[in-house]
C-alpha cells in the first residue's frame, strides 16, 4: 500500500471522493477516525492509502485551517455571497450576518451582485455599499455573460463556497 496526500472533494453515504493530483479515489474512512471524534468533510486534506485501482482508505485528516458547519466544509479560502438587485430583493441583514460569521473564522467574503441586467443602478449601489467597507465585489449577469470573467478571476484556484 502506498500513502499519499489529497483533498476530499465530496462525501456521499460514508464514501469519500479524494482528489490526488489528477486522479479521484473512492475511499472509506479508517475505523480509528470515528474514535477520534473527527468526521472527514469536503475540503479536508487527508492522507490515504491506495492499492491497485482507484480505491483507497482515509488514514488521517490533516489539520484544518477553518471549517463551516452548514455546509460542512473545511479549509475554505472564501465564500461567494450571491445577491440580486431585485427579483428577489436582497436580504442585506442576512448578508451582513454571513459576513460577520466569516470574519470570526478569517474567511474572505466576496459579494457577487448577479442579474445586473435587471437594474444596473441598484447593482452598482449594492456593490458600492460592500466595496466601500473593504469587501471584494463583482457585478455580473449570468444572463448576458457580463462580468463573468471578473468573477472567474476571483475564484480561480481557490476553495470557494457558494452562499
Amino acid at each position: 500500500m502506498n500513502v499519499v496526500q489529497g483533498v476530499i472533494l465530496s462525501v456521499v453515504a460514508g464514501f469519500y471522493f479524494v482528489e490526488v493530483e489528477d486522479r479521484t479515489y473512492l475511499c472509506r474512512g479508517r475505523g480509528k477516525l470515528r474514535q477520534g471524534g473527527v468526521t472527514p468533510q469536503a475540503g479536508d486534506y487527508v492522507e490515504i492509502s491506495v492499492g491497485a485501482g482507484l480505491e483507497g482508505t482515509v488514514e488521517r485528516i490533516l489539520p484544518r485551517r477553518n471549517q463551516l458547519r452548514r455546509p460542512a466544509v473545511a479549509n475554505v479560502d472564501a465564500v461567494l455571497i450571491v445577491i440580486a438587485p431585485q427579483d428577489p430583493q436582497p436580504d442585506l441583514v442576512m448578508v451582513d450576518k454571513l459576513l460577520a460569521a466569516l470574519a470570526l473564522q478569517d474567511i474572505q467574503g466576496i459579494i457577487c451582485v448577479n442579474k445586473s441586467d435587471l437594474d444596473a443602478n441598484r447593482a452598482e449601489e449594492l456593490a458600492h455599499i460592500y466595496g466601500s467597507i473593504g469587501y471584494t465585489t463583482v457585478i455580473c449577469s449570468a444572463q448576458t455573460g457580463e462580468g463573468l470573467n471578473s468573477l472567474i478571476q476571483q475564484v480561480a484556484g481557490r476553495t470557494v463556497v457558494l452562499a
